[in-house]
């Protein structure tokens, strides 16, 4: 069944809407993103998301925003569609057409336009912004299956399956709410989650996590089992508290958090090929611990090596918040984005 509910024609063999297929025919994209389209209707969505992607990345923003306009306007799903008015937002913003944008954003709040993927993206950009009435109702929505569940259920939860909650334990603390069974719950299973986060049973499925199908051509082929320690470590600011590093100073003022979490993946990518015999993890921080531990050590904040000196000082080589990198391809990305890493900074654009 066509989720748009408009019938394919023949000129369509992709089954999009007729003014999406158009928007698309008259972008000229590459013959393998129509083949794509046409042999799985059903991941339509996902490929024109990853030619967004592809668009942005080939310094082309003009035909990504005319692509994102369209799969707003005419979705292959409803998901799809709230993933690309969330990016169109981004591109809105990068435009300097911040009205649209909020509009757009605000557009999110009506009662049942949100669903718990596209909510978690949308709740750290109020929390971001200080909008936190706003972003406890966000992720409240991310967290909906949890929610309905029995609080102790979260026990051995693994990090991606917690981060809504936890960003909703966060939320509702600011708010100055007292803390109710799922926000223990979460911070409990956050604290007891080991450094490999409960996914490797054998050292197979640690080698197929480590190994993204020949990815990354300098990684050594030979490296199956779990790491003792990580040797290699780069630190990220989350995403709810970005706008507080750029007030501090931490980052640049003009940094998004796609630049940063880009950035990140880039200089990821750059280190394994240089040092494939190394093992990488990400952590993410909060601001004010950077920040508190500059002060603390006399240190420059916003130096680069600041946050590199301020986790091997803080966090032991087992700490549950190393995330290993890179996931495997289907999991959620470790930037929170809340989308797979093979769509998100695991793309083949950012090689």
């Amino acid at each position: 069944m066509n989720p748009s509910g408009a019938s394919p024609s023949p000129q369509n063999p992709s089954g999009l809407h007729p003014r999406l297929w158009e928007a698309v025919q008259d972008l000229n994209l590459p013959e393998e993103v129509l083949d794509d389209l046409c042999q799985d209707a059903g991941r339509a969505g996902d490929t024109l998301l990853d030619t967004v992607e592809h668009l942005e990345h080939v310094e082309r923003p003009d035909l990504a925003r005319r692509l994102l306009e369209s799969l707003r306007a005419h979705p292959p799903t409803t998901e799809t569609g709230q993933y690309a008015s969330y990016s169109l937002i981004l591109r809105l913003r990068s435009d300097g057409e911040v009205k649209e944008a909020a509009r757009i954003l605000d557009g999110f709040l009506r009662p049942g336009h949100l669903d718990p993927g596209p909510a978690l993206l949308v709740a750290e950009d109020f929390e971001e912004s200080g909008r936190l009435d706003e972003a406890l109702h966000c992720y409240n929505i991310a967290s909906r299956d949890d929610l309905a569940r029995p609080a102790a259920d979260l026990v051995g939860a693994g990090h991606f399956v917690l981060m809504p909650l936890l960003g909703r334990a966060r939320v509702r603390q600011r708010l100055g709410m007292a803390e109710d069974e799922h926000d223990r719950a979460a911070l409990s299973a956050a604290n007891d989650l080991p450094a490999t986060d409960d996914e490797f049973e054998s050292e197979e499925d640690w080698d197929e996590f480590i190994h993204l199908d020949g990815a990354f051509p300098g990684w050594d082929d030979e490296i199956a089992a779990p790491p003792a320690e990580v040797r290699g470590l780069r630190v990220v600011y989350s995403r709810g508290s970005l706008a507080h590093a750029r007030e501090l100073g931490l980052i640049g003022p003009e940094v998004t958090a796609d630049d940063h979490y880009r950035e990140a993946e880039r200089e990821l990518r750059e280190a394994a090929r240089q040092h494939s015999s190394t093992l990488f993890a990400v952590v993410t921080a909060d601001a004010d611990e950077i920040a508190s531990f500059a002060a603390e050590q006399a240190l420059d904040p916003a130096d680069e090596l600041t946050p590199g000196a301020w986790a091997e000082a803080v966090l032991p080589s087992d700490s549950p918040r190393l995330l290993p990198w890179p996931p495997e391809r289907n999991r959620p990305c470790w930037c929170g984005s809340g989308r797979k890493y093979k769509k998100c900074c695991g793309s083949p654009s950012l090689r």
